[in-house]
């Protein structure tokens, strides 16, 4: 918005000041297009309007013909020009006067000019301009373009247009154009004299709306559309739509409670709609927590037992994620197992429609997060931002960049990838006015602090979580937050805190961390003396990792055997666990497979040995930026007779999260305005990050850069952990 309202000020301080003023804070905020041409204020509208009225009047009208139409698009401007008998001469009196160019594209001198034309014109003869602008678009090749002026020349309803304007949405939304869909549908429903039809076309814009991101401006149409919706199936949708509301607002419960009743109303109106609200409700309680919403859960297996057929497959992707939640919730984890896999692979190999994979990319990645598939959980987790992004889906965007953080790069040990998507998540959240999407204190950020040994930082969040999470029904984020705070109290050898933090994970079993916190439950049991609960957890993981049967799983289950294993079997279990684990992205667990290993071997006196697997335990700590397990495995290696320096937290000129994310893509070859489209920044903001990422790393070009990061014989990337660099060959 801010790129738009230089652009089209020219950047005069008077006319961006005069411009703002006549613009909503939703304007300013991205939730509602910006006028076009922009308003310039009175005087300056005043100023430029006397020297228009000074032209010839084919002039006026040439120059307003062309203050309406998209700048440079001269074809149709002298089409609509000819049909109101303005012949080519009128050009001249406005070139003349420098105001506008004509050939070989139209220009205004400035961008105050156009706005101050068009807006000085009397509405009539806007209007007028409009009309002949849409006679002069071709129907087939610029749809969009068309219905736009015709509802711009129409002063009062009309039916016609409104369908136009509707066909154009529906193509916006097919290329994944959701804001400018939701801005046609607005303009659409002015326009429809219908009640009714009225208000369903502005419930459209609404659901268009929420996957944009504007959640205030959907509810505030939402509110609108209520008094006109009779239809069953309209209010029925009505009802999803606010349950996907409180959903984005942070309400999990409320969300969930209310999309179960979408559900269920729409069951026999529209199946697949009602599949679509089960699955929204099943989202909103793996926030919400499994065991709060164990009734609300058994009651969507119901539903989903008895809905009809939708018209997809039985085996399509939602139909098969649908099966498997229902499975997970009524049968347990094993009888789950097939049709979620068969559900991820789908995702996987992009069998999935479009609308259906940008909405469902989370479940189907907490399911593969469920089954310990950590391969799977971060090509899914791409897919679902780069669809996000792609198609401007900015609430979606922000809680995939905050999933990302906490489930990917966390776990894989790439501390500044995790720290940077967590800022673009909070960024989002913040530029569309809606911070509950992602909490600026959420329990995604913990992992990060945790793993990175900031303890104060940490249990502040975590106070924070626990603090707040209660009021909008989020005990899912609840067990997340414990979870990943009981991982701190691991690294910091506090055993009995640590299985306090993970008996919510442990009890509540949300697909989110229920199966994750088993492998740190048993190591924190079996450190506490607490066998009993060690050898419980143990069992329902043997169960877990036996039916996944994936890299991670088996790695983690060979490591937890190890701790309750006899000297006999122990050494085995560790040296299964170490190949296991090293065939995954998750690094931080097999440098704790190294630690355990060692500390093993130092209590059956193995010293030699011991040292060889502390010392890889502490580099990989180290490199990776995980203080406090650095800091366990050095006291461990210290007590084999061998020392470790003890690194200092923070480094001086430390790269912020966004100056190392444009880093990382600068070193990948990639260009200031591809880095830009991607991070939904200014190619000039990418420009001012990479002066500050040169200075401080003091290097002068691009080709020191990417030699600084990718170079791997360099040992570290000072501001950057080393283990990020797993990274970059991930995004190649």
């Amino acid at each position: 918005m801010a790129e738009r309202i230089v652009a089209g000020t020219g950047g005069n301080p008077l006319a961006i000041v005069e411009a703002t003023a006549e613009l909503t804070p939703e304007q300013l905020r991205g939730q509602v297009p910006l006028p076009e041409p922009l308003p310039v204020g009175h005087e300056l509208e005043g100023l430029f309007g006397r020297r228009v009225r000074k032209l010839p009047t084919d002039t006026q009208t040439l120059l307003l013909l062309a203050a309406a139409e998209q700048p440079g698009r001269g074809d149709r401007l002298w089409h609509a020009a000819a049909a109101l008998g303005i012949p080519e001469a009128a050009a001249v009196p406005a070139e003349a006067a420098g105001m506008v160019a004509f050939w070989p594209e139209v220009r205004f001198s400035h961008p105050l000019v156009r706005s101050a034309v068009y807006h000085a014109a009397a509405p009539g003869r806007r209007r007028e301009a409009h009309r002949a602008l849409a006679a002069a678009c071709d129907p087939q090749r610029d749809p969009a373009p068309r219905a736009w002026h015709l509802a711009a020349a129409t002063a009062r309803p009309d039916d016609g247009v409104a369908d136009q304007l509707v066909a154009a949405a529906d193509r916006a939304r097919s290329r994944g154009g959701y804001a400018a869909a939701a801005a046609l549908l607005e303009r659409a429903a002015l326009l429809t004299p219908d009640e009714e039809r009225r208000a369903e076309r502005r419930l459209s814009a609404a659901q268009a709306h929420v996957v944009a991101g504007a959640v205030d401006r959907a509810e505030a149409l939402l509110a609108e559309a209520a008094t006109g919706l009779h239809d069953p199936l309209s209010t029925a949708q009505a009802t999803e739509l606010k349950g996907r509301i409180r959903f984005h607002c942070g309400q999990v419960a409320e969300s969930a409670s209310v999309l179960a009743c979408a559900a269920r109303r729409l069951r026999p109106l529209d199946p697949r709609a009602a599949r679509d609200a089960l699955l929204s409700a099943l989202e909103a309680a793996v926030f919400a927590g499994w065991a709060p919403s164990a009734s609300l859960l058994h009651e969507n297996a119901r539903t989903a037992r008895n809905l009809p057929p939708t018209g997809d497959p039985p085996d399509s992707a939602a139909n098969l994620l649908l099966q498997g939640y229902t499975a997970r919730v009524t049968g347990g984890y094993a009888a789950a197992m097939p049709a979620l896999r068969r559900t991820i692979q789908a995702f996987l190999v992009d069998e999935v429609d479009p609308d259906v994979a940008l909405q469902r990319l989370e479940l189907a990645a907490v399911a593969a997060a469920d089954l310990l598939d950590d391969a799977s959980v971060e090509r899914l987790t791409t897919d679902w931002i780069d669809r996000a992004r792609a198609s401007g889906a900015l609430a979606r965007l922000a809680g995939a960049l905050a999933f990302r953080s906490a489930y990917v790069d966390g776990p894989a040990g790439r501390l500044a990838a995790a720290r940077a998507a967590e800022a673009e998540a909070h960024e989002l959240a913040e530029m569309t006015n809606n911070p509950a999407i992602v909490p600026p204190t959420g329990a995604h950020t913990l992992l990060t602090l945790s793993l990175s040994g900031r303890e104060a930082e940490a249990r502040a969040t975590a106070a924070a979580v626990a603090r707040e999470a209660p009021g909008r029904g989020a005990a899912g984020e609840m067990a997340m937050a414990a979870y990943f705070l009981g991982v701190l109290e691991i690294s910091l050898g506090n055993y009995g805190s640590a299985i306090g933090c993970l008996d919510p994970a442990y009890t509540d079993d949300t697909p989110l961390v229920g199966t994750q916190a088993l492998p740190d439950l048993v190591e924190a049991a079996v450190r506490a003396g607490r066998r009993d609960l060690a050898e419980r957890a143990l069992h329902r993981l043997e169960d877990r990792a036996t039916a996944t049967g994936t890299p991670l799983a088996l790695g983690l289950l060979a490591r937890s055997r190890a701790l309750l294993a006899t000297p006999a079997e122990a050494r085995q279990e560790y040296e299964d666990a170490l190949p296991l684990l090293g065939r995954t992205r998750a690094v931080p667990q097999l440098a704790r497979a190294h630690l355990l290993y060692g500390e093993w071997l130092r209590r059956q006196r193995r010293r030699g040995e011991a040292r060889d697997q502390l010392r890889t335990a502490h580099d990989m700590f180290d490199g990776m930026g995980l203080h406090g397990f650095a800091e366990r495995a050095r006291v461990e290696l210290r007590a084999t007779g061998e020392c470790a320096r003890k690194r200092e937290l923070g480094t001086p000129e430390e790269l912020t999260p966004q100056e190392a994310q444009i880093a990382v893509l600068v070193s990948l070859g990639e260009a200031n305005r591809e880095i830009a489209a991607q991070l939904f920044v200014s190619p000039s903001t990418v420009e001012y990050h990479l002066r500050k990422v040169f200075r401080k790393l003091g290097v002068t070009s691009r080709t020191q850069l990417a030699h600084r990061v990718l170079d791997k014989s360099s040992g570290v990337f000072h501001p950057i952990p080393a283990s990020d660099r797993l990274l970059f060959g991930a995004r190649r």
